[in-house]
């Protein structure tokens, strides 16, 4: 089974405008309200993809409760731990081909509830193999959250998956265990690296061999090029890199499906891309 992690989730709402006007009244006819967050776009994913998938993270109040309600709706199955703050709200404003974002910093963990999550995740592990963790942490959590996790799972035998950025993806690559994949962009990169990477593949190969991608065996890297995108993967164990054009799409699918405002319905076999990335070995 497939668990995803989705720590700071949120209602998303779209308000679609001819036109956005500053400092009036804009009036909509149409709204969108989604179960929203990395994870849980990674989770419809998988589900579209007929995995069996099971996600997972902190809710709370009236939105937490409208997210479970969502995502019964979809059928698929859910273990999200209950804590006293209300989940967020995400809004985007959608206006003459442009997006402009209004995000919520969330709830405020209690040290209670993060201790009480572990043990929660820790009955999800038994009939876990793979932890995909994807997105922001919320207020009240240490930096290293991400680390603690990832420990638990190695110490089940689970393979993890980490799709974030900042302070919080520093911790896990500085910690003593790391994540099978990760995927950071390249701004994520010269961030971490405390110098500009470009898109240069000589030059993401150094990147991504610096020290503190020790132990990681996967690295994927999202190139966006004159609105190509290409992916950048380097396979740790055997140095190999790969550079494709016509695989973009169905790793973007799987890795990043958080980009995309929708589930997405596309014939491809989860498993065989999950095999020639060398992480199916132990699903």
């Amino acid at each position: 089974m497939i668990l995803t992690l989705t720590l700071n989730p949120s209602v998303d709402i779209s308000y679609p405008l001819d036109q956005f006007n500053l400092d009036t009244v804009n009036r909509v006819s149409q709204t969108s309200k989604t179960a929203g967050g990395k994870g849980l776009n990674v989770t419809r994913v998988l589900s579209e993809f007929g995995e069996d998938v099971i996600a997972s993270g902190f809710l709370g109040g009236a939105l937490g409760q409208y997210i479970e309600e969502q995502i019964e709706t979809t059928r698929i199955k859910q273990a999200f731990f209950k804590i006293k703050g209300e989940t967020r709200n995400c809004i985007a404003i959608l206006h003459e081909g442009q997006q402009t974002e209004i995000l919520e910093k969330g709830p405020t963990i209690e040290l209670k509830e993060s201790e009480e999550f572990k043990s929660h995740l820790l009955k999800l592990f038994k009939e876990t193999d793979v932890a995909v963790m994807s997105g922001s942490l919320p207020k009240g959590l240490n930096t290293d959250y991400y680390t603690d996790i990832v420990r638990l799972a190695k110490e089940q035998g689970i393979l993890t998956i980490l799709d974030s950025s900042g302070q919080s993806l520093e911790e896990v690559l500085i910690s003593n265990v790391k994540p099978t994949v990760i995927k950071p962009n390249i701004d994520e990169l010269s961030q971490l690296l405390k110098y500009k990477v470009t898109s240069d593949i000589k030059e993401l190969k150094t990147a991504v061999s610096q020290p503190i991608f020790n132990d990681i065996e996967w690295i994927i890297v999202l190139i966006i090029c004159l609105k190509l995108q290409l992916i950048f993967t380097y396979q740790q164990y055997t140095r190999n890199c790969h550079y494709s054009r016509n695989m973009w799409f169905e790793i973007t699918i799987y890795f990043l499906s958080h980009l995309f405002q929708s589930p997405i319905s596309i014939n491809i076999n989860l498993q065989f891309l999950l095999k020639k990335f060398r992480i199916y070995n132990l699903l």
